[in-house]
């Protein structure tokens, strides 16, 4: 496997859009080669600016660290777990697609479905109501999760 086949994968693991990918490995690439044909007076300046780099250098990795354990810890806070002794819905405000194409939210089915599953006491399900209209199921899927929600799903109907 060649160096670009590891830059690939390297670049495929951050699931950036196909453009981005293509744009991140030409920016090494160019990189890399700059840096061949330029390393006596790289190495010269970075001879002569080390205690410096070593201290923005050390900066940025703490500051990434700090960012990496944000990102992986900061959902548990913001995401509730949702009981176990019953069921939680996210339900959201449907879109409802005309036969001219035009899409408009209907809170109204939202709300009947919400009243039909609280009116069944036995069932023990606990429904919240999002705010905004969802456009597709993973946005359903984040929003339910933010709310502490077992399942959000967002349904569109066409009239």
């Amino acid at each position: 496997m060649s160096s670009i086949d590891y830059l690939w994968k390297i670049v495929e693991l951050l699931k950036l859009p196909l453009h981005c990918q293509i744009v991140l490995i030409v920016l090494i690439v160019i990189l890399l080669l700059l840096y061949a044909l330029n390393k006596k007076v790289i190495d010269k300046w970075v001879e002569s600016h080390r205690k410096r780099l070593t201290r923005v250098l050390t900066i940025m990795l703490a500051v990434l660290i700090l960012c990496i354990t944000a990102f992986l810890v900061l959902p548990y806070f913001y995401s509730p777990e949702p009981p176990e002794d019953k069921l939680v819905v996210a339900i959201s405000p449907f879109y409802l697609t005309d036969e001219y194409g035009k899409t408009y939210s209907d809170s109204n089915t939202a709300t009947m479905f919400k009243e039909r599953l609280e009116a069944e006491k036995e069932l023990r399900i606990t429904v919240i109501s999002l705010d905004t209209p969802l456009r597709n199921d993973e946005d359903a899927k984040k929003q339910g999760k933010k709310v502490g929600a077992h399942w959000s799903y967002m349904v569109s109907q066409k009239r």
